[in-house]
């Protein structure tokens, strides 16, 4: 069994099982913009993700990485944004 890095996917379900999910997700975005990604990028990259939650019919998580897509584009309260 080889280890390699984890992969985005991978962190996305590690994050979405921890008991304080929103927050894992949002500092999952937090690190994909610290590793160099835009802001469209990291909003790319967890709405594929959202797109394949809604293809396995996980909703609740689906909602939840939803709210953090808001966060990431802007669309919330002004201390909840996570991109200036």
């Amino acid at each position: 069994m080889s280890q390699g890095k984890t992969t985005v996917q991978e962190k996305f379900e590690a994050a979405l099982c921890h008991p304080k999910a929103p927050e894992q997700l949002r500092a999952l975005a937090l690190e994909l913009a610290a590793q160099g990604h835009t802001q469209q990028q990291v909003y790319d990259v967890f709405e594929q993700f959202r797109a394949y939650l809604r293809e396995t019919a996980r909703e609740t998580d689906e909602d939840m990485i939803m709210d953090v897509m808001d966060c990431i584009s802007g669309w919330c309260p002004p201390q909840a944004k996570l991109f200036s």
